[in-house]
């Protein structure tokens, strides 16, 4: 999708598998690392296309990114 321009956040693919096959979101939860309760948000700027954007990332406190937003 992504490369067709569409931007689909997480929470709208988990619904989708909520919705079209509860057996593959259990599947996916198993194996899906916990998340520490400490987490802290990075803020930067990126500069692409001579244009100055912001670049947020929350990352956990054993560095795993947790989502970023630009």
């Amino acid at each position: 999708m992504a490369q067709r321009g569409i931007e689909v956040s997480y929470e709208t693919i988990w619904r989708w598998i909520y919705k079209f096959d509860p057996k593959y979101e259990a599947d996916i939860r198993k194996s899906r690392r916990v998340v520490s309760k400490n987490w802290h948000l990075d803020e930067v700027f990126v500069c692409m296309g001579k244009r100055r954007y912001y670049l947020w990332r929350a990352v956990d406190d054993e560095g795993e990114v947790l989502d970023v937003l630009v």
